[in-house]
């Protein structure tokens, strides 16, 4: 019995770990801090936004966004001045889809809400999933090493993003 509940505590523990890294995501991203949310990313991390839910592959036709985490620093953190754009983001059902936890990888899913904010625009609002590849590090802290974001729909979305969803 001791034995149960040993394990279902540091299941709880590590859910808990995985939800609070997510919520810190979000959070740099809605603060504007894009050099520090880059930094999350493993070195080999990417991040991609297909253009069309259905889509299985980022190699199978164009998609919103498809960047290794050097890309992600050019195109999200040049030295500029930030721009106007604000965002908030809710992140929820978050489910660990699959884990080692010896070798302290994870896939994980999650619903997302955002609402972005520009000058003399309307306000947008995107919904949709997300799926990660975390890995966990030594420290306690741990990488993004693969970050999906399937919007609900991608229509009207043309224009080069001026921030990730």
């Amino acid at each position: 019995m001791d034995d149960d509940i040993d394990v279902l505590t540091a299941e709880l523990i590590q859910f808990r770990r995985i939800e609070a890294f997510l919520i810190r995501e979000a959070a740099l991203l809605d603060d504007g801090r894009l050099g520090a949310w880059v930094d999350l990313f493993a070195e080999d991390g990417f991040y991609w936004a297909p253009a069309d839910p259905s889509q299985q592959s980022p190699f199978e036709r164009k998609s919103l966004l498809h960047e290794d985490r050097d890309g992600l620093r050019r195109r999200f953190c040049v030295d500029a001045p930030a721009a106007a754009i604000r965002s908030s983001r809710a992140v929820s059902n978050i489910a660990i889809e699959a884990a080692n936890a010896k070798l302290g990888a994870y896939e994980i899913s999650a619903r997302f809400v955002m609402v972005q904010s520009r000058p003399g625009e309307s306000q947008r609002f995107y919904a949709g999933r997300y799926d990660y590849g975390l890995l966990r590090s030594g420290d306690g802290g741990g990488s993004i090493a693969a970050k999906k974001a399937t919007l609900l729909d991608a229509t009207g979305i043309e224009s080069p993003l001026a921030a990730p969803f």
